[in-house]
């Protein structure tokens, strides 16, 4: 891991969707809270590190995604259009339409991090690689959650919160291993939400359990709503030992 300087860390967060889209004050009290936070820095340097690899990462699956289906994509304009034009306000010969309101147009990235005790060793890995998935969720504009078996890390439209980063921090790899209420603990997220379209579980595990401890049935309750299955498989030998074959897409940061 390599290691960052005050000016490396301000030239990530400046460089980043995440952070620019908080205001002026939001970003200067996010900077004194966390610029020289040890915890936070080594954070930084694992996304940077991960952000380095993306070219590199494999897939356990190709899949090709709405995002690459012209169809689907010129759909998603026209709901987007629609939208706006139900929010716009005439008054006179004027309209007003909200550009700078927050519209959701995806269901949000609930990102599932498995907190076993066996995860403790990649802790600081784990609660880094979240920073790439927040900055994703900025430029979609859609909701990041953070879910664990005893809580949540919200972060609206991805913004790089003070609170939920936070409480990210305070989450601890000490927790018995119970992998089906994660997933039922996500499916209870998605269900919250009136948005489906997009809706992907994104699983942070380093396959701490076996791919019988989620049931048929849970996994089909995922397929029904339409919710993509995805990983960041940490440790990658394990993985092949034992592959979790339920999954869409799965990707290996350590190689």
């Amino acid at each position: 891991m390599k290691t960052l300087f005050y000016d490396d860390v301000l030239r990530f967060l400046y460089s980043s969707e995440m952070f620019q889209q908080l205001t002026e004050e939001a970003q200067q009290l996010f900077l004194n809270q966390f610029a020289r936070d040890e915890e936070f820095i080594k954070s930084i340097a694992v996304a940077v590190d991960f952000q380095e690899r993306l070219g590199k990462l494999e897939g356990s699956v190709p899949l090709v995604t709405p995002y690459e289906d012209d169809g689907i994509r010129n759909v998603r304009a026209i709901q987007r259009k629609l939208t706006l034009k139900d929010k716009a306000v005439t008054k006179g010969n004027v309209t007003y339409i909200p550009f700078h309101q927050k519209i959701d147009f995806a269901a949000p990235l609930i990102v599932g991090l498995d907190t076993s005790c066996e995860m403790e060793l990649y802790e600081i890995q784990a609660k880094g690689l979240i920073l790439p998935l927040l900055e994703l969720c900025a430029e979609q504009k859609r909701d990041c959650i953070v879910a664990t078996i005893n809580d949540r890390c919200v972060f609206p439209h991805g913004e790089l919160t003070p609170e939920g980063i936070q409480r990210l921090q305070h989450i601890k790899m000490q927790d018995e291993q119970d992998i089906a209420l994660l997933f039922k603990q996500a499916l209870y997220l998605f269900d919250a939400y009136r948005l489906k379209e997009d809706a992907e579980f994104m699983l942070i595990t380093a396959n701490t359990f076996a791919s019988s401890d989620i049931s048929e049935q849970l996994i089909e309750e995922f397929g029904m709503r339409g919710i993509e299955l995805s990983a960041i498989a940490l440790d990658s030998k394990r993985f092949e030992e034992a592959p979790l074959e339920f999954l869409n897409k799965v990707f290996f940061p350590n190689g």
